[in-house]
């Protein structure tokens, strides 16, 4: 028998263990400077290698801007695949003052749907973007800029994803 991810109400002999909004999130210039750490290592070391032209380098600052809402649309979206994907449960993705979002509205998941809607779009574009970006740098080519630029965005988008990982092991 198959067990279930989520339940529609929460038992009586449960507890919410996590409940992790943008806006309660901690922040400060150290912590997400370690956020950030690997993304701003792999671009210095990409331009290091590479040394991208000043054209290149302002090409690669408009991609970079432009690829923006996409990817935070796109970050959205696959946490809302696993869970549609797990639960066949309607999500809501949107964005406010905060940022882009994925909320769950009227269910409760058990920890190992939690951490993998959590850990899915982490895992995902980290892989993406810095395996992506490593080839590039080997291959010599300018572009991996954009995709350094993005990784460490995606860094930085993805701490409450890290502090909600963090609660889910704690308890």
């Amino acid at each position: 028998m198959k067990r279930k991810s989520y339940e529609k109400t929460l038992p009586q002999q449960y507890k919410e263990i996590a409940h992790i909004r943008f806006d309660d999130m901690k922040t400060g210039f150290w912590y997400d400077l370690k956020a950030i750490f690997p993304g701003i290592v792999l671009t210095s070391l990409g331009c290091i290698v590479v040394k991208p032209t000043l054209t290149q380098s302002l090409v690669s600052l408009v991609i970079f801007v432009v690829a923006i809402y996409p990817y935070f649309s796109l970050h959205e979206l696959v946490h809302g695949m696993v869970v549609k994907l797990m639960t066949k449960q309607s999500v809501e993705i949107g964005f406010n003052k905060s940022g882009a979002y994925c909320g769950m509205p009227n269910i409760y998941m058990y920890r190992k749907l939690a951490v993998n809607c959590t850990a899915a779009p982490l895992v995902a574009f980290s892989i993406l973007f810095g395996v992506s970006a490593i080839i590039l740098i080997v291959l010599g080519h300018w572009s991996f800029l954009p995709l350094g630029l993005l990784a460490t965005l995606h860094l930085l988008g993805c701490r409450s994803d890290v502090n909600l990982l963090k609660e889910l092991k704690n308890h």
